[in-house]
């Protein structure tokens, strides 16, 4: 990931904000509201997949994007700023 230096001027903050910034959009980028196979069937056992929508990165369903929002918002993002929480007390 990336260190902050020691946020010591305006300038050295303004950096740091900046790479926190680009590391939430990157976060948010990953993500995609697409549809993907939930519980995928196994041939041999005649399973039954079926195709739901949702983010296809982390398999979470969503059916609206208001739900989609709210799974960024609940499960991608507080891990992020919990790392770079981390990283900043270093």
């Amino acid at each position: 990931m990336f260190k902050c230096p020691a946020i010591s001027s305006r300038d050295a903050l303004v950096s740091c904000l900046g790479m926190y910034k680009a590391a939430l959009q990157k976060e948010i980028l990953r993500h995609e509201f697409s549809t993907f196979v939930d519980e995928p069937p196994v041939s041999s056992k005649g399973g039954k997949g079926v195709v739901v929508p949702g983010c296809s990165i982390c398999r979470k369903r969503a059916n609206t994007i208001s739900d989609f929002l709210e799974h960024i918002a609940h499960d991608a993002i507080p891990p992020l700023i919990e790392r770079l929480s981390q990283i900043l007390e270093r």
